[in-house]
């Protein structure tokens, strides 16, 4: 028989692995067409509040700013993504078939700029993974008004910094592509990534200083970093893929997967090795329910339910129908402005009838951990529907051919981490 230690080893190490294969899941489901960054947030503080709730500040209206957060963070990487190789080997490529060049540039700048494009899409959402979540720090609005003051004047600066400093070390981009070919996406998608990551650094010294928080800066600036190095190492994928085009590997979705799931097993060794007490001393979560008129907390409503699941199953619902129509050679497509009224339509009247009580009640009266239990299983099969329907309709789930490796690597990352939520469920 194993001893408790023992038992508790393999059960973190299952946490980690489930939380992991969680994140590379929606990370790269994220960019198939079928999902959204909210989509990756939510399913993740769901699973996270599974794993270390209750605590206080685990509620839906939390949980719904950093899925907003986050998703406001989304940067663009197209023109990074290539640019990795492999000293000796392979040279980086900076490639566009629309604008029609080529040049090759070194072999460490696709890590290096997807490593910045990282720290700049989640720079802000650390503030709250590693900081707010685990910290009991008080924050007055004069504080959060500084931050963002500091923020956005950080990012004015950190503009200026970038303009001097992308001529030295991305010469050939900046050179050709930029002032002789006249394409201005790699170079502004340098200079906006720069600025925003650069932006970070004065919102963290801000706190380590004037809020005197120092567990608070490093646990964010660790998380922050993870997830560029979860970019930047999985581009090894792009490299060897786009070097190697004869073997047919979809090298793209294999980066993404593998980006989410190497950050993914960062940040959840990090949560794991967060002492137990940090997790448990406060009181169970805050009341995330009131029985006050609707349009008294229609903020809840809009930042703590839609932002939380709606957006992301609007976006994902929207990726069935237009997958679909697309197998099906139809010339139909819906868009998001088209569906959001009618998702409005139907959940609205819901979610109010349930604040009064009129359905749901035993539901409602889950403490929130509970509720993300149930909300995690029904919106992670409900963003796998979206997401593989269209491959059973073709028949391509069931063609072990190279291109479709990531679609089979979804098919039993979803069995097994659902799997294993209902065996725990």
């Amino acid at each position: 028989m194993k001893s408790p230690k023992k038992q508790n080893q393999d059960n973190e190490i299952l946490n980690v692995l489930i939380g992991a294969l969680l994140f590379g899941y929606g990370w790269h489901i994220r960019g198939s067409g079928t999902s959204d960054p909210t989509i990756v947030m939510a399913l993740f503080l769901l699973f996270l509040s599974w794993m270390f709730g209750p605590r206080k500040k685990f509620n839906y209206f939390i949980f719904g700013i950093i899925v907003l957060v986050f998703r406001t963070g989304r940067r663009g990487w197209g023109t990074f993504v290539g640019q990795a190789g492999i000293p000796g080997l392979y040279p980086g490529h900076l490639i566009s078939y629309t604008e029609n060049y080529h040049v090759e540039v070194a072999w460490w700048q696709g890590y290096f700029w997807l490593f910045i494009v990282g720290l700049a899409w989640i720079g802000p959402t650390t503030l709250f993974l590693g900081g707010y979540l685990l910290s009991d720090t008080k924050f007055s609005w004069k504080d959060i008004f500084s931050i963002i003051l500091i923020y956005v004047g950080s990012a004015a600066i950190g503009h200026y910094i970038a303009k001097s400093i992308v001529p030295i070390i991305a010469p050939e981009a900046y050179n050709y592509v930029y002032l002789e070919v006249g394409s201005e996406r790699n170079y502004n998608s340098m200079i906006e990534n720069f600025r925003l990551a650069f932006a970070m650094i004065p919102v963290f010294l801000y706190i380590y200083f004037v809020k005197g928080d120092k567990k608070f800066v490093k646990r964010s600036s660790l998380i922050w970093i993870l997830f560029g190095v979860g970019l930047s190492v999985a581009d090894l994928w792009q490299m060897y893929g786009r070097n190697n085009r004869e073997l047919g590997i979809p090298f793209w979705g294999l980066w993404e997967y593998f980006s989410g799931l190497i950050f993914g097993i960062g940040i959840m060794i990090f949560y794991n090795k967060i002492p137990k007490e940090e997790w448990n001393n406060t009181d169970s979560e805050a009341p995330i329910t009131t029985l006050k008129p609707f349009w008294k907390n229609s903020l809840m409503y809009i930042v703590g339910h839609l932002f939380l699941f709606g957006f992301g199953m609007q976006d994902s619902l929207k990726g069935l129908i237009n997958s679909i129509a697309k197998v099906l050679e139809l010339n139909f497509e819906v868009h998001s402005w088209q569906l959001i009224p009618i998702i409005l339509a139907i959940d609205l009247p819901i979610y109010i009838l349930h604040q009064k009580r009129k359905i749901g009640k035993k539901y409602l009266d889950m403490p929130f951990h509970s509720k993300a239990k149930i909300s995690l299983l029904i919106l992670l099969a409900f963003s796998f529907l979206c997401y593989s329907v269209q491959f059973f309709i073709s028949g391509r789930i069931f063609m072990y051919e190279n291109r479709n490796i990531m679609i089979i690597i979804d098919f039993w990352k979803f069995i097994v981490v659902e799997g294993y939520l209902l065996w725990k469920y």
